[in-house]
């Protein structure tokens, strides 16, 4: 099936300074090269992993017909421990979404990219972008998902975790105070006429359930961190967009 979703990469280079560890110093002084050429190995379920390697991170392509999916993997951490669980949540999460897009479909084409929101001594923000079709499908779909991690403990965290969702769910419902990442101001008015819609406890639940938590059920939302403020990603129908990102200051 001919591929139609294409992502720009661009990656935060941070050096990581203090995950409750120290950096390999000759890893930091290389940390602004492409470094060896790509290294190709087969999975036990027939897919092609690729690693290229790009400053601090190890980029790695899942790829199986057309699937394809990547994915950062952190380097500068000298603790083998810490990294190995940090670098597992990332893998995991990002490998778990070909299980919620139906790859048993006819001709299935996932594709899914993605961007590093945030990473600073403490948290880790990872958005990932992505396209979905079959030949079932009367249309395809993009959407977001995103993995958040507390560097210090390697474990996940959902947005109920770092923010109160109590009052995003008022700020949402009730007040004007935040804005969206749509262009489009006729499809903006659609997608917040939707979110106006909700009921208190919808969107609470909506927000309590945000974010990958180790279940096998889907998130209803994503969220991510990014300057400063807090994004969160909400799911809708195809006609109002696929998603909305709604961005609120912290």
């Amino acid at each position: 099936m001919k591929k139609h979703f294409i992502v720009t990469v661009s990656i935060v280079a941070t050096s990581l300074l203090a995950i409750g560890c120290s950096i390999d110093s000759k890893e930091e002084a290389s940390s602004n090269k492409v470094n060896n050429p790509t290294q190709v190995m087969n999975t036990e379920d027939k897919a092609k992993v690729t690693t290229k390697e790009i400053g601090d991170i190890s980029e790695i392509t899942y790829t199986l017909n057309d699937i394809i999916i990547k994915y950062p993997q952190l380097k500068n951490i000298s603790d083998t421990s810490k990294k190995d669980s940090i670098n597992k949540i990332i893998k995991d999460d990002a490998l778990s979404i070909i299980n919620f897009y139906d790859p048993d479909k006819e001709d299935p084409t996932l594709e899914v990219n993605y961007e590093i929101k945030l990473i600073n001594d403490n948290i880790l923000s990872i958005v990932y972008y992505g396209y979905y079709n079959n030949l079932n499908n009367a249309y395809p779909i993009e959407f977001i998902c995103s993995t958040n991690i507390d560097l210090n403990n390697q474990s996940r965290l959902m947005l109920k975790d770092y923010a109160d969702i109590k009052s995003i769910s008022n700020t949402l419902l009730n007040t004007t105070d935040y804005k969206t990442k749509t262009t489009d101001k006729n499809l903006e008015k659609a997608q917040l006429d939707y979110i106006k819609q909700q009921t208190e406890e919808e969107m609470i639940n909506i927000l309590s359930n945000t974010d990958f938590n180790n279940s096998k059920t889907y998130p209803l939302a994503f969220s991510y961190q990014e300057n400063g403020d807090i994004v969160v990603v909400i799911p809708l129908q195809h006609a109002i967009g696929d998603y909305v990102e709604i961005i609120i200051s912290k």
